[in-house]
């Protein structure tokens, strides 16, 4: 049977050397030692990447009615983030758009959308409202251009990063946007609770991303800033006084040297969203 996962040795962002945060019983979670990049040493192969992602949209994303709900709301709050940036009749691509939901906003808003997606199933679902294109998006021709690219919670999943993000700033027309929604590795739920974090590095979440790292590639393609938010408070996740004691606790067991047994709670910096505009 053909293995459905690899092997990766190096700093897939630079090609340097990374040093073991710490194991799960199948692999190891690394952080670079040059540029802080934080990845998996096993990884889905391409014969993985088929089996995982057939039919992940209605086995895992869309299968718990709850979560489904609650991003429903996060695509509202992640809309209006973006809006003041964009126009009613902009062009927008979103990478690894799923079943076309937050798109679906961008559509509502006179936005002219299309999609890209390596699930056969999201695919054609999507496909039914949307122009899609099929695969990972730095392996993609395309022959337009777009004044916005989304990436909502996927870059981790795209075993070419950073070759995906110089596409998408190649794919914009000067003036367009790049919006970015991930995991932050620099968050203090992560540093503490290691491998009790809610949303862990692993074989098929391959890499974990903090703003200077995004920064300086981003600067270096001629792609600015213009803002950045971590969203927590006001969203569906949001129990701060829960949340805040069950850090508080994680803290006095890392201090006396007891084991964190829960996993992480939604917190302040977990996740952050950043906009950058091409100049």
């Amino acid at each position: 049977m053909e293995n459905i996962y690899k092997k990766v040795e190096k700093c897939p962002w630079c090609g340097q050397q990374g040093k073991t945060l710490f194991s799960e019983k199948a692999y190891n979670v690394l952080k670079c030692k040059k540029c802080g990049l934080v990845w998996s040493d096993t990884v889905l192969s391409e014969h993985g990447l088929k089996e995982y992602w057939t039919n992940y949209e209605s086995e895992v994303h869309s299968a718990d009615a709850v979560l489904t709900e609650q991003r429903k709301i996060m695509y509202r709050n992640d809309f209006d983030f973006v809006k003041p940036f964009i126009d009613s009749n902009s062009k927008v691509l979103d990478v690894g758009c799923g079943d076309g939901g937050f798109l679906d906003l961008f559509k509502e808003y006179g936005c002219s959308c299309e999609g890209t997606e390596f699930g056969e199933e999201a695919y054609r679902i999507a496909g039914r409202k949307y122009p899609m294109y099929f695969g990972e998006l730095a392996d993609i021709v395309f022959e337009k251009k777009y004044d916005v690219v989304l990436f909502r919670g996927t870059i981790q999943y795209l075993l070419k990063p950073q070759e995906s993000l110089k596409k998408a700033t190649e794919l914009l027309n000067r003036g367009g946007i790049i919006f970015i929604y991930m995991v932050n590795s620099d968050s203090i739920c992560f540093k503490l609770f290691k491998d009790k974090f809610r949303l862990p590095v692993s074989p098929t979440d391959y890499y974990m991303f903090n703003k200077p790292l995004l920064n300086d590639l981003m600067e270096s393609m001629g792609m600015q800033l213009m803002v950045e938010n971590m969203p927590y408070l006001g969203t569906p996740y949001e129990n701060w006084r829960e949340d805040i004691l069950e850090v508080a606790e994680a803290i006095r067991k890392s201090d006396t040297g007891d084991t964190i047994e829960k996993k992480s709670p939604p917190f302040f910096d977990t996740m952050i969203n950043l906009i950058y505009k091409k100049k």
